[in-house]
């Protein structure tokens, strides 16, 4: 062993204790040279390294080199210097020194691929071709440039001498596939896997047989997922993302997850693995929490990638954060200004945040484009503001609704005989939500947008076939994305849980991945309980295999999927409720559960389903809990010494045609304020506030009368519910879900029967209460008593009293459950 010279000794003490900075200091002092020993070098360059005076090493070991040119370890070690200072050339010229001195050297492949990144492919292969010995992974990068350089072609003399040299080697067999990826290539493939002894504790070998076998789903993987499951435990942390995007090509969930998360804790701002992840977490329904992944990378990070663009667009969406959804996509059309379906995404979007003029310029542009011709034209003709300006947009979108739907009508015929397909992406994901808040007689337009989802859907699932049934009472089926705390879930789960009490075989699908206590209760209830893909066909499948006798949908025209299998024949008695209270237009829709209090007169006339009134409310409500510790009105951003007026529905529920008795009420009660709860689009919050400012100065009202707060979280809303002093209505679409926690809350309601199902809830809920001396007869009644309960402290004392003594009649009634369980019945003989 070579003993250390004096210098070497002080220079190793110095960097073993930590003081790079005198050790570069000695150093400089002690110039390496020639002369020195090369183990000297190396210690004055790790000095240099330490203190990041990198320059210093690439000094000295220069100066060796140019009197020891043919220094293989000076070379290699002047190189990786390089590599640190982001000198790519001048490493890559010591590489070619170094293979000229040491032609067996390894690095040989790295100069290649060196070669191979600057194009300069020619060199590359010669390297290839002047090697001592040829091994499998030079033969590899020799296919790998020929395939590059030249046409793509089956004959690969490169790949064949590899597959000569190693057979069984993962990286050669991976590449063959690669130039024939078809199944019988990946079945050879992995028999010659499993060929070698050692593949099945063999990381890579594992990892290339389940990325072949990815993309061949029929073929069997159980194998080779067994083999990754067992060498998990034992993989390098650097094998994380590797194994999440394995996991998660096989469906693995929860495995994928865990090593997806474990990577970024280590690479926080890794793309890939931000996406998969994303892409993992929206597929369980888990938008927030994909929210927060990629919100997590830096900006530039996130909008650098089209694809991160997209899921932070479909979280968003999801999350309805729909001003950031906007954003996002409004980067995507910018950057993508030629894609007709980003630009007809980007219209939607505007749809979603009230900016209709928006939506239709889009669809002008885009209307005579192969590709969006059938969503433009379909689409247009049932778009509607999300919010209205004026009555003059009112009537002017109705009319030009009306007007086109003879060609909706003509499209949708001829596009489901020709494009089918192309047909149900355009209708996919749309429903009529919106043209009920215009309070028309929506019938005609329904039973037209109803046909033409009936036609198109039933070609492409068919229809359950007829059978018959012998069974004493029917076998029910619910199909609904709402099985959780939604106003849908929170209005009819008890009619699941309830008919089940009442011994019926009752059977539930879901469309969501949203999962709490009303899920709980639901699933502790069904006979089974099943969640489905957000898929047509898939839904379709899993519905008619329960051969149910009735399906019931909760509602139609929230989700555009269940609205979608409606629209087939799935069993024999087809029934919805009223969770969207208007008709569906289906042909495949036979009754519409309703309420007898709700419904007027003339009620039949506004549907295609035949009604079947069900006793009282027609639901049974659990009451919310009443908050511990509710917020105050300065927390929830409202003046004290005020009485407040709130009217909490929904934005686009108000139409501009009753701004005025808003302001009617204020005029009439000098000391009331009106309070609104925001939309979670700023574009509509603005526009609605933009209408009431015009509506307040006309009469010369201070716009400081006007409180608009939120949106909150359910706590929070509560809570602003016993900050205010009187509950105002809306006008023809009056509340449901939120009259019935108002009253567990003993605040007064006014309201004014509508001339529709849809604007009666509230009327219904204080009749079913005998309260009905909250109920106006007409609007201008409505601002009476609005004005009578704003300005006597007394009046509301008494009217939360009279509630609070009768709110129970709303949400516990014995004939409801009873009353849907015998029309079922009758139903089913029939």
């Amino acid at each position: 062993m070579t003993q250390q010279s004096p210098y070497e000794k002080q220079l190793s003490r110095l960097i073993e204790s930590g003081q790079f900075s005198e050790a570069l200091e000695f150093s400089r002092a002690h110039t390496p040279s020639s002369a020195s020993t090369f183990s000297y070098l190396v210690l004055a360059c790790h000095a240099a390294y330490g203190t990041g005076e990198v320059a210093y090493a690439r000094l000295w070991l220069g100066e060796w080199l140019d009197k020891k040119p043919h220094d293989t370890r000076a070379i290699r070690l002047l190189y990786t210097t390089h590599l640190e200072l982001g000198d790519q050339l001048e490493a890559i010229d010591l590489l070619r020194t170094l293979i000229e001195v040491e032609p067996a050297a390894p690095e040989r492949i790295e100069l290649i691929e060196h070669l191979i990144h600057r194009q300069a492919h020619q060199e590359a292969l010669t390297l290839v071709e002047s090697a001592p010995t040829l091994t499998p992974e030079l033969a590899l990068k020799g296919h790998e440039i020929t395939m590059s350089t030249g046409p793509r072609r089956l004959e690969t003399p490169w790949l064949e001498r590899a597959e000569a040299l190693a057979p069984h080697n993962h990286k050669v067999i991976l590449t063959r596939y690669k130039v024939q990826p078809s199944q019988a290539q990946a079945v050879k493939a992995l028999e010659s896997l499993t060929g070698d002894e050692a593949t099945f504790s063999d990381f890579d070998a594992v990892q290339t047989a389940l990325r072949i076998l990815a993309e061949h789903r029929s073929l069997p993987s159980q194998t080779w997922t067994a083999a990754l499951a067992a060498l998990e435990p034992t993989a390098q942390p650097h094998r994380c993302l590797e194994l999440g995007l394995l996991w998660q090509a096989f469906d693995d969930h929860e495995r994928a997850e865990s090593n997806l998360k474990l990577w970024l804790s280590n690479a926080p701002n890794h793309p890939l693995a931000t996406l998969t992840l994303a892409r993992l977490l929206l597929g369980q329904g888990r938008a927030e929490e994909a929210f927060q992944v990629l919100t997590a990378l830096p900006r530039e990070d996130l909008f650098e990638s089209l694809e991160l663009v997209e899921q932070l667009v479909e979280a968003t969406t999801r999350l309805q954060k729909y001003e950031l959804a906007l954003a996002g996509q409004q980067v995507l059309a910018k950057r993508l200004p030629n894609h007709p379906g980003v630009q007809v995404r980007l219209a939607q979007l505007y749809n979603f945040n009230g900016l209709n003029k928006e939506e239709l310029e889009i669809y002008d542009k885009w209307i005579s484009h192969p590709e969006t011709k059938l969503h433009c034209t379909l689409l247009k003709t049932f778009s509607t503001p999300l919010i209205y300006r004026d009555e003059e947009e009112v009537e002017a979108t109705r009319a030009r609704l009306v007007s086109n739907l003879d060609l909706f009508k003509q499209t949708a015929e001829e596009a489901t005989q020709s494009v089918p397909e192309q047909l149900h992406a355009a209708l996919y994901d749309h429903t009529n939500f919106s043209l009920g808040y215009q309070q028309f007689d929506d019938l005609h337009a329904q039973r037209i947008y109803g046909e033409a989802l009936h036609a198109l859907n039933t070609k492409l699932v068919g229809s359950a076939p007829a059978r018959p049934s012998s069974k004493k009472r029917p076998q029910i089926a619910f199909f609904t994305h709402f099985t959780w705390s939604h106003t849908v879930g929170k209005l009819f789960h008890r009619w699941i849980t309830g008919l089940s009490d009442a011994g019926f075989e009752v059977g539930v699908v879901s469309t969501s991945q949203s999962h709490d206590s009303i899920t709980e209760k639901i699933k502790a209830a069904a006979s089974s309980f099943q969640s489905v893909t957000p898929q047509l066909s898939a839904s379709v499948t899993t519905l008619r295999a329960l051969e149910s006798d009735i399906v019931i949908f909760p509602e139609l025209g929230m989700d555009a999927l269940a609205l979608g299998v409606a629209a087939t024949r799935n069993a024999p008695i087809q029934c919805m409720a009223w969770g969207h209270p208007i008709t569906s237009g289906l042909p495949t829709m036979d009754y519409f559960l309703t309420s007898q209090l709700m419904e007027p007169s003339d009620g039949q006339r506004h549907y295609s389903e035949k009604l079947i009134e069900l006793p009282g409310l027609s639901i049974e409500f659990a009451p919310p809990t009443v908050p511990h510790n509710p917020h105050t009105r300065t927390q929830l951003g409202l003046p004290e010494g005020r009485t407040l007026l709130l009217s909490c529905q929904t934005l686009y529920k108000l139409l501009p045609r009753y701004d005025r008795f808003y302001v009617e009420v204020l005029k009439a009660s000098p000391l009331a304020d009106l309070v609104f709860i925001a939309n979670r689009s700023r574009y509509v919050t603005d526009q609605f506030r933009l209408r009431m400012h015009r509506a307040l100065a006309q009469e010369g009202l201070s716009m400081d009368r006007l409180h608009i707060v939120g949106p909150f979280p359910h706590a929070a809303y509560l809570s602003l519910n016993l900050a205010c002093d009187v509950f105002l209505d809306a006008h023809g679409w009056s509340g449901g879900n939120t009259t019935l926690e108002a009253l567990n809350l003993d605040l007064p309601i006014v309201t004014t029967p509508g001339k529709y199902m849809r604007g009666r809830h509230s009327a219904a809920i204080l009749k079913q209460l005998d309260l009905e001396d909250s109920i106006a007869e007409s609007v201008d009644s409505w601002v009476q008593k609005a004005s009578a309960y704003a300005n006597d402290p007394a009046l509301r004392k008494a009217s939360a009293a009279n509630i609070k003594a009768a709110s129970n009649k709303a949400y516990r009634d014995p004939r409801v459950i009873e009353g849907l369980a015998t029309s079922l019945i009758e139903l089913y003989n029939k």
